[in-house]
């Protein structure tokens, strides 16, 4: 047995095989789009486009159902009942097909091109596409419908592909005569296949470029915003890859038909439903959750949330518990709602930054792991009431360089254990002549010029070391930072 005859023989554990792709991904697809809707942080071009593609990708399923999976596996038992619709029900089919095809190639190419604009006009893209959203929602919607509503002029049939059979009686839903209008339907899908590769094509090879020259980098945390960046513009190329195979599908059936190779055509046809629904569902819903880090964890956390609700009214009886604290610690070296909206844009990277003014107790754990708190005597814990910037945030020696640059470090309290130190070697004692140029070094390994240490403010209350006998000759240089109190805790104690 060839392959041809394999395909043509295993469409209906085929169509089964779909089924379980697509049916799960719709549920997720759904999930989504209500986390998208329900968030406001989540309202911009991107997920907005996501939602867009998200219609007709349902719509596309639904009608694959309607017209195609479920009359080749319970036509006998459907029988009756479509034998019932009007000709316009039968002629939807093959409208759906076509135009929720067009309109997926659509906003595949206008997703990425909003990658696109996100790489190359960074300060501009959410300004640009909210105003053009409208338009983009008009031309997917809008145009599929001038090139398929003839489809409604069709004649359709109700066709048993084994009449003589009694065991299958898998029914189609076909046109009558030459089938004039599904050859013309063939015709603009193929058409519109090889238009859409062909502008995708060009448009990733300028992003790809453009990328490659210009990676947009958040001054805050370097790799936070690229590597949102770059997941995003994978998510949008594996999307498309989806979709081009679809096209390609799309274009060998065509072929087939128009050359009169029917087995060619029929295995075509036995493949279509699980790679339309690889190439569209599984694909856009299933890689978003691996994308959008931020956008997971918030869809995680509704799920919870709306277990929790069940959970309460079954135990609504109960008496309250008391109000408890919680730990708010933030971990700004890795993608979430915070590095998010400090790369949205220069001015909420100052708008953020601008509040660690307020961080007055910095803890030196380990190499590149740095706690800040607002209030050093509130390290662990924070009232859930009174959460306003308490922390603590876990940052990288990056970050605090990054403050201490731009004058925003007001420091009122260090503590440091042994490890912490992240300068290499010995720093010689009464080197610097202000106390921060010793932290600059001892810290963060950057020297500072006598100039640049007079515009920082830098008076500490307290210094706390953990394991002073492993801080080795620097132990002198500590004593530089001029703190007021210091202390010396054993790291066995502490």
């Amino acid at each position: 047995m060839g392959i041809l005859e394999w395909s043509i023989s295993a469409r209906d554990p085929l169509i089964y095989f779909a089924m379980c792709l697509s049916i799960p991904s719709m549920a997720l697809y759904i999930a989504e789009i209500v986390t998208i809707l329900r968030h406001k942080q989540f309202h911009n071009s991107f997920y907005s486009l996501f939602i867009i593609r998200a219609i007709p990708d349902l719509l596309y399923v639904l009608d694959s159902f309607y017209g195609y999976r479920l009359p080749i596996l319970f036509g006998s038992v459907l029988y009756p009942v479509y034998s019932l619709l009007p000709n316009w029900m039968i002629c939807l089919v093959f409208f759906l097909t076509g135009y929720t095809f067009q309109a997926n190639n659509l906003a595949t190419a206008f997703i990425l091109l909003n990658r696109l604009t996100a790489i190359t006009l960074p300060l501009m893209h959410e300004r640009l596409w909210r105003k053009f959203l409208p338009l983009v929602a008009i031309v997917v919607f809008c145009v599929p419908i001038c090139s398929n509503w003839v489809m409604f002029k069709s004649e359709g049939i109700l066709q048993k592909e084994n009449p003589n059979n009694s065991a299958d009686q898998s029914l189609l839903l076909y046109e009558a005569g030459d089938a004039p209008f599904l050859n013309y339907l063939n015709y603009m899908d193929a058409a519109s296949s090889v238009i859409f590769m062909s502008v995708c094509f060009l448009i990733n090879i300028v992003a790809l470029t453009a990328y490659k020259r210009h990676k947009n980098k958040c001054a805050l945390n370097p790799d936070s915003s690229d590597q949102l960046e770059r997941k995003l513009f994978i998510y949008a190329l594996a999307t498309f890859s989806g979709h081009a195979l679809i096209a390609c599908l799309f274009i060998g059936t065509y072929i087939a038909t128009n050359s009169q190779n029917m087995p060619m055509a029929m295995a075509m046809y036995a493949h279509y439903p699980w790679v339309m629904d690889t190439g569209s569902v599984v694909l856009s819903s299933w890689l978003l959750l691996w994308a959008g880090d931020s956008f997971r964890q918030q869809l995680m956390k509704d799920y919870r949330i709306a277990r929790i609700r069940c959970d309460t009214r079954a135990t609504n009886n109960q008496p309250l518990l008391n109000k408890s604290y919680e730990y708010h610690q933030v971990d700004l070296r890795q993608e979430n709602a915070y590095t998010n909206f400090m790369c949205l844009s220069p001015s909420t990277f100052k708008v953020f930054v601008a509040q660690f003014v307020k961080i007055k107790h910095i803890e030196f754990e380990q190499k590149g792991c740095v706690k800040m708190y607002k209030d050093a005597t509130k390290e662990d814990w924070t009232n859930s009431e009174d959460n306003a910037f308490y922390g603590p945030y876990v940052v990288s020696t990056e970050f605090v360089r990054t403050l201490l640059n731009l004058g925003k470090l007001r420091l009122s309290s260090v503590r440091v254990y042994a490890a912490a130190p992240e300068t290499d070697g010995q720093v010689q004692p009464n080197v610097y002549k202000f106390p921060v140029q010793s932290f600059a070094k001892l810290f963060l390994n950057e020297e500072l010029s006598d100039e640049e240490a007079l515009k920082v403010l830098f008076k500490l209350d307290k210094l706390q070391i953990v394991g002073v006998d492993e801080l080795g000759p620097n132990f002198e240089t500590f004593l530089n930072l001029n703190a007021k109190e210091v202390e010396v805790v054993d790291k066995w104690k502490f």
